[in-house]
């Protein structure tokens, strides 16, 4: 549909900006993650359980070590940020599988989604969403000073071969893109085990998408810009398959399944695919689901203004910090007439859409 990618974009709108890597988490060790012997991020299941790479684990976290690395201003930190980066992309090119005349980063680990029928693989199996990670995790670590030429060379050299990646097709394996009955162009975070099937995940193929910037940016790559324009015309095309009016947004399309902790990922990425294009219709699908259901999270200081009159306060059936529940729905439970003689204020922790109502406040005092 002609989406072209906008180059000369602020610093600060540019891919993965918005995700540093904080200096306490430099060193993980949590429930989840740690560092292996080579500074490599792993994942485990829990404390007690041995970890595994995780690719999109491993890029995220080099990705945010770049971030952090580009406005760090102690020497120290800045040296640590860059080798955490470093490890993480040499780890990716250590384990990377070269077939189809592409480069493929296995996840070597079986793995069953707890809700997403289908999304059933044995190891290795390979995510798009890594693939169009990687992309950005070695085009952005080529461009820092603080690599040497000849792992820029490397580098560059791994951006191709991922990039090489997403122009395979699902008429062989392993394949992460595909295109639907439509003919339109998807970028498979979970790839079906057949020919043209997937979970159609939206934040995947989006964040993919990030990669296929950076590497149009710094290559000019024309085919790179078309991939990209595809990509976008697919997202614009379905949108209103992602949006849940007046509700949580779906998190993929072959199960279309509302999740709260994907619909603010979903409106910080069409925002910057907005940025990345220039095109008002991303910035029109941000202000939607913003209005769908808005973020909840309000300032420890924050208050809510009545004017003088009547007002009607509701009691609705939530979790105990006001977030929904499916079981429960936001049944109302109570709600009373208040009359106040003048304006007033009162403290509010929590602003959300309640399930087939309006925008509300939670009320703290």
């Amino acid at each position: 549909d002609g989406f072209v990618a906008v180059l000369d974009i602020p610093e600060h709108m540019k891919p993965w900006r918005d995700r540093p890597t904080r200096w306490e988490n430099v060193t993980p060790d949590t429930q989840h993650t740690y560092l292996d012997a080579d500074g490599v991020i792993q994942y485990r299941p829990d404390w007690d359980e041995p970890g595994y790479d995780q690719p999109v684990t491993q890029i995220q976290f080099g990705l945010g070590c770049i971030t952090a690395y580009r406005t760090e201003t102690d020497p120290a930190r800045k040296d640590l940020y860059l080798t955490r980066a470093k490890a993480q992309a040499g780890r990716l090119i250590e384990t990377r599988v070269e077939t189809r005349g592409a480069w493929y980063f296995p996840y070597p680990f079986d793995f069953a989604h707890a809700t997403h029928s289908g999304v059933d693989y044995r190891a290795p199996w390979y995510s798009g969403m890594a693939q169009g990670e990687a992309l950005s995790l070695f085009i952005q670590l080529s461009e820092l000073e603080g690599v040497s030429e000849e792992e820029r060379t490397l580098y560059l050299a791994a951006a191709d071969g991922a990039f090489a990646s997403l122009l395979r097709a699902d008429d062989a394996t392993p394949w992460v893109v595909n295109r639907n009955s439509a003919g339109y162009l998807w970028i498979q975070e979970y790839p079906g085990n057949t020919p043209g099937t997937g979970d159609y995940t939206y934040n995947g193929m989006i964040f993919a998408m990030f990669g296929l910037w950076d590497y149009v940016r710094a290559t000019g790559s024309e085919l790179a810009a078309a991939l990209f324009d595809g990509a976008c015309t697919t997202i614009d095309r379905y949108f209103p398959l992602l949006r849940n009016e007046r509700w949580i947004s779906f998190y993929c399309q072959a199960h279309r399944v509302p999740t709260v902790s994907y619909h603010q990922h979903h409106i910080n990425l069409l925002r910057q695919l907005h940025w990345q294009t220039g095109s008002p219709r991303f910035a029109r699908m941000t202000d939607q689901l913003v209005d769908d259901y808005p973020a909840p999270t309000m300032p420890a200081t924050a208050t809510i203004a009545f004017t003088a009159g009547t007002h009607t306060l509701y009691r609705y059936d939530t979790d105990a910090d006001g977030d929904y529940v499916a079981s429960k729905g936001d049944a109302e439970l109570e709600r009373k007439t208040v009359t106040f003689t003048r304006d007033t204020q009162a403290p509010a922790n929590r602003r959300r859409r309640i399930k087939d109502r309006g925008i509300y406040y939670r009320i703290n005092a």
